[in-house]
C-alpha cells in the first residue's frame, strides 16, 4: 500500500469513528426506513431514536456499558492485562490504555452475549472437544481462550505484532499446543499472506473448528482451504458476514452442502464506508456439513 494511500485510509478511520459520521449515517438510515421495511426493523429503529447509533442496536448491550473491569500490569512483562469470566489471563498490546482497554473488553462481552449477531459458541459447540482449532483473525485471543481447555490444539493467525506479542503471555500456559502464526489468511500463498492449504503441519490434522473474523477475507480464505475442508467433512465454520455488504450472500453460495444458522439480531456495521440500504447485516453464521 502507498504511503498516500495510507494517509487516505487513516483519516477516513479518524472520519467514520467520529459522531459527524454517526449523525449523517443517523440521518441516511431514518430518511430511507420512513418509507421502506420499518416493521421489519421496528426494534433497530426505536433503540436508534432512543439511544443513538450503534454497531450492535439492541438493549442487551446495557448490561456491559458500566461494567468493572480491573485491569493489572504483569511486572515481567509491563503489559496489561484483565481475568476473563473463565480465570484466564488475557493481556493487551503496550500501546493501548487502562481506558482502551476497559472499552475494548466491554466490547467483546457484548460481541458474545447470547443475544448478540456475533456470538461463536452455542450451547451446543461449547460442550464439544477438539482436536484441532483454527482462529482465523485472533486479534486478543479472546475465542481461542473460550475453547483453550477443550482443545488438543489450536492455531491462531494474526498479523498485528502488538497483538502477537499480547497473545504469546496469554497463551503462555498452552504453550505446547497453541501455536501463533504471523500471516493473513485468503486463497494465495506469497509474501506474508498463505491460504490455508498450503500450510504442511495442518494437512494430517483433525481439523474441528475454525473461526474467521478477517476483516471480509472469509471467502477467499475458504476457497483456500478446499482441500482442508474436503478432508475435514465434520468441521464446523464460524464466519463473520458482515464486512461487506454481498458477504452473507456470496459465503452461503459457496457453502454448498453445508447447513447454515445464524445468530440472533443483525449488526449495523457503521465502519464500512461503502455501507448502504438495508443497513443491517446478519453477524456469524455456523455452518456444517449434512
Amino acid at each position: 500500500m502507498s504511503f498516500i494511500k495510507r494517509i487516505i485510509n487513516y483519516i477516513h478511520s479518524l472520519y467514520i469513528h467520529s459522531d459527524v459520521w454517526k449523525r449523517k449515517l443517523k440521518k441516511e438510515i431514518k430518511e430511507y426506513f420512513a418509507s421502506n421495511e420499518y416493521g421489519k426493523y421496528k426494534s433497530e429503529l426505536n433503540y436508534i431514536q432512543n439511544k443513538g447509533l450503534e454497531v450492535f442496536n439492541y438493549d442487551f448491550t446495557d448490561k456491559y456499558c458500566a461494567k468493572e473491569i480491573e485491569i493489572s500490569c504483569d511486572d515481567r512483562n509491563g503489559l496489561k492485562y484483565l481475568y476473563d469470566d473463565m480465570g484466564h489471563k488475557l493481556y493487551f498490546p503496550r500501546k493501548m490504555s487502562k481506558k482502551q482497554i476497559v472499552d475494548y473488553y466491554r466490547t467483546l462481552l457484548m460481541e458474545q452475549d447470547d443475544d448478540s449477531p456475533h456470538k461463536y459458541l452455542d450451547a451446543e459447540l461449547q460442550e464439544r472437544h477438539y482436536d484441532t482449532v483454527l482462529d482465523l483473525g485472533g486479534a486478543e485471543g479472546n475465542f481461542a481462550l473460550s475453547v483453550i481447555e477443550h482443545s488438543e490444539n489450536v492455531y491462531i493467525f494474526e498479523y498485528d505484532e502488538d497483538w502477537v506479542e499480547a497473545l504469546r503471555f496469554t497463551f503462555e500456559p498452552w504453550k505446547e499446543k497453541v501455536h501463533i502464526i504471523k500471516r493473513f489468511v485468503s486463497d494465495y500463498s506469497r509474501g506474508d499472506v498463505v491460504k490455508l492449504d498450503d500450510i504442511e503441519s495442518l494437512r494430517d490434522s483433525k481439523i474441528d473448528l475454525i473461526k474467521m473474523d478477517i476483516e471480509g477475507e472469509e471467502l477467499n480464505a475458504l476457497i483456500g482451504a478446499k482441500s482442508i475442508l474436503d478432508v475435514n467433512p465434520q468441521c464446523v465454520l464460524l464466519l463473520c458476514v458482515y464486512h461487506k455488504a454481498n458477504d452473507y450472500k456470496e459465503i452461503t453460495n459457496y457453502l454448498e452442502g453445508y447447513r447454515v444458522q445464524k445468530r440472533k439480531n443483525k449488526i449495523l456495521f457503521i465502519y464500512d464506508k461503502n455501507i448502504k440500504p438495508p443497513y443491517f447485516r446478519y453477524g456469524v453464521i455456523k455452518a456444517c456439513r449434512g
